[in-house]
């Protein structure tokens, strides 16, 4: 064995490792002794010594003429492994995020008078290296419409720079260079992304190119609004295109669908929760043939939330009246307002009620849209009764709000 030989990395997909040598520097992990690298599983290395065996291993024996001899380095050694890696130097970097590799050397001596020979431990003890991982990723579109081009990233999870040298997109096309590059395919199927990274290998990630069949959802329409909670029954329409023999596949972004049936034309009892902030409630339907054409479609799921604010005064409870004189005084009135999230997802026509018309009276504030009413007491009272705003909407009368019980100060 050389002993100038050098680490060997097996440079795979997905995990940066970076290395810290032990102590001392007989032992040759060159060339990745301070830099980083991206591998997978698994990861291999050879170690090797980097100084000379040491020459004080004393006599062997003695010659014909009873002079002594000195066991002699045959420059051969051998290296076995251990802490994390196996007996050959591999590590299953699938178990964690850190390793260490242990290398233990023994150099060979022979005895020129009597041909002996013998392993020695290398005298400056077992030599570790440390590896740590942090993941690499692409991040861009799962899926794409052929002959559609879509933008892929190169990334380290701690979002550190990257230096892309090359992408391989087998038979798409690839336009742009650095972390950053437009691919498209014209040829439907599974496709892999790959970018190489100087010095640090690659990373990989599939890419689905949906081929020349139509694809729609006939039910619900789109965009569906629903209620939290309330159960929705997608259904796919007929393919156009294709073989006949169709497959389909559901997902949703944010819903919940019952076990089962995601792989049928039609799928019952998804319910969707109302999105986060930034996000949308989606539907998407992939459908394939037996033939290897695809297509791909999309449904929008909203889930409005209303909300019935007051616009003056913070009083408890929130329906508040004091001082009665005059029901047309806004300083003795109440504006209240509709608010919607997501913003503008339903049509601005409500339908505004009291439980008790006789204490309260809903009347339009001018200039404003119907989503904004003025509220005034029409008799002092001190009830505090169950007196309930409900605010609707026309188009959607499943989705309302209700607010609140009124106070009525006694004129003083």
């Amino acid at each position: 064995m050389n002993v100038h030989s050098r680490i060997s990395i097996l440079v795979a997909t997905g995990i940066l490792i970076s290395s810290s040598l032990g102590l001392g520097t007989s032992c040759v992990w060159d060339p990745y002794n301070s830099e980083t690298v991206t591998v997978g599983s698994p990861l291999t290395v050879n170690a090797s010594p980097g100084d000379p065996a040491p020459d004080d291993q004393g006599q062997c024996a003695c010659d014909s003429d009873n002079n002594p001899v000195d066991w002699s380095a045959t420059g051969n050694w051998s290296v076995s492994y251990g802490g994390d890696a196996d007996s050959s130097g591999t590590v299953d970097t699938s178990i964690g995020d850190e390793w260490t590799v242990e290398a233990n050397i023994q150099f060979e001596y022979s005895c020129p008078e009597t041909g002996e020979t013998k392993m020695v431990d290398d005298p400056h003890g077992s030599w570790t290296k440390t590896y740590t991982a942090q993941s690499y990723v692409i991040d861009g579109p799962s899926s794409l419409d052929h002959d559609t081009s879509g933008s892929y990233t190169a990334q380290s999870a701690d979002e550190s720079p990257v230096n892309v040298t090359s992408w391989n997109a087998g038979d798409g096309v690839v336009s742009g260079s650095g972390s950053t590059v437009d691919i498209s395919w014209s040829v439907p199927g599974q496709k892999s992304v790959t970018a190489n990274i100087q010095n640090q290998g690659s990373v990989t990630r599939s890419v689905e190119v949906m081929g020349t069949l139509e694809v729609s959802i006939s039910s619900p329409s789109d965009p569906a609004i629903v209620t939290v909670g309330e159960a929705l029954t997608f259904e796919a329409a007929d393919p156009t295109g294709g073989d006949g023999n169709y497959t389909y596949q559901w997902s949703f972004e944010n819903g919940q669908a019952p076990a089962g049936g995601l792989d049928e034309k039609k799928v019952e009892g998804v319910k969707f929760l109302p999105a986060a902030r930034g996000r949308e409630n989606s539907t998407t339907l992939v459908v394939r043939d037996g033939s290897g054409n695809s297509g791909k479609t999309s449904c929008k799921v909203i889930v409005p939330v209303i909300s019935v604010s007051s616009t003056l005064g913070d009083e408890e409870p929130l329906w508040y009246f004091k001082d009665y004189e005059d029901p047309k005084d806004l300083n003795d009135a109440r504006v209240f307002e509709v608010t919607v999230t997501p913003n503008n997802c339903l049509p601005n026509r409500w339908q505004w009620a009291v439980s008790k018309p006789s204490k309260i009276q809903l009347s339009p504030v001018e200039g404003e849209e119907s989503d904004v009413k003025l509220a005034t007491a029409t008799e002092a009272s001190s009830d505090e009764g169950d007196c309930v705003l409900t605010v609707t909407n026309e188009d959607f009368p499943n989705i309302s709000e209700k607010s609140g019980k009124i106070t009525v100060d006694t004129i003083s």
